[in-house]
Parts: C-alpha cells; structure tokens; sequence
C-alpha cells in the first residue's frame, strides 16, 4: 500500500532523511519505556500534578508509537510512519492487536481531545493493561527494527536495545488495591485525575 491516502499521497524519502527521522522514532520508543518503567515502580500519587504528567506522558508516548507501527488510512503525509523505513512500504503492513486499537481509541479520547468520554471514563490505566501494551509495542519495535534497512536507522536507534527479558516486574504490595485487582489507583486519564 505505498499511498494510505489518495489525498495525501506518502512522498519516498532519502537515507538520510529517514536516519534523522529515526532519531526522532529513538525518542518516542526511549520515552515510552522510560515512562512505563516510571508507572510500575513508582507509588500512585493520585492528585500529583507531576505524578498526573507521568500518566499523560505514557499515554501520549505510546499513542504516538501505536500511530507509527500501525497508521490509520488517514495518516497525515507529515507523520513518520513505520512503513516510510521501507522502499516497499508494503514490507511493513502490520494489523493492530485488539489491545492497541482500544488503548489508542481510549487515548484519543480521555488525552488527545477534551471528549465527553472522559466524563464517563473512571478506570485507571491497570499494571496488566499497560505491561501487555509495552510488550506489544516492543515486540513490533523489535521486528520493525530486525527489517529495516540498516541505512536508514540512525546511531541513536542503532545503539538502542529493548531488552523484553529484562522488562520490570511489578512488587504486588505496590498494585494491590482494596478489591485485590491489580491496578494503579489514580492511574487515569480523566476529570478524576485533577482532584
């Protein structure tokens, strides 16, 4: 599918270009993990504003990879997109697991617009939900990062290493809640979090 879209047809870039757009991709993956990394070993503060810009910064992270592993139709032309690495862009065509399209779904709606949704949505980002989505968006970086041609990937990229053995387990004393459900109170994007 090298054009998503008829009316903003994908334009091939250079090596170089798509080396610095790796750089960029660098950050987002970095970020992503670090933020999660940050929610499962940190105790929930509910009502912290810098404890709230943790969960938005998870979210928006992982919104932004769940966009560039697995575009929509109606990407816009500007977006760095997994398949733009590739002179086939068919190379990289990739269905999204069901866990991925509701968070990004969810994301969309309780961060990146002020959404009547967000009034009704009071559950908390779970341990579970969030370790399953770094592992899906790490399992696609991985193979992602396996394919690519090797100059198209910049030395930030290049040195970075996901490591999927060594991914941080959560102490239950930490997530266990009243309802013995593993889950960070607190953890939500919503009206709820400002409180």
């Amino acid at each position: 599918m090298a054009e998503r879209n008829p009316k903003h047809p994908r334009i091939p870039k250079s090596d170089k270009d798509m080396r610095d757009a790796s750089d960029a991709f660098y950050y987002e993956i970095w970020m992503f993990n670090e933020m999660v990394n940050s929610l499962l070993t940190q105790l929930p503060q509910p009502g912290n504003p810098q404890y709230n810009a943790l969960v938005e910064s998870f979210v928006q992270h992982m919104r932004n990879l769940i966009e560039f592993f697995c575009p929509s139709d109606k990407v816009h032309p500007d977006t760095i997109i997994a398949s733009d690495f590739f002179s086939n862009p068919s190379q990289w065509e990739k269905k999204w697991p069901d866990s991925l399209r509701k968070a990004n779904s969810r994301a969309n709606k309780l961060l990146a617009h002020l959404t009547y949704d967000r009034i009704k949505d009071d559950k908390g980002w779970e341990y579970g939900t969030i370790r399953e989505i770094r592992e899906h968006l790490n399992c696609l970086f991985e193979k992602w990062f396996k394919n690519v041609p090797p100059d198209r990937i910049g030395e930030k990229l290049r040195s970075y290493k996901v490591s999927l053995a060594n991914i941080i387990e959560l102490p239950i004393t930490v997530a266990t809640v009243s309802t013995g459900t593993a889950c960070l109170p607190g953890i939500k994007v919503s009206r709820d979090m400002f409180q």
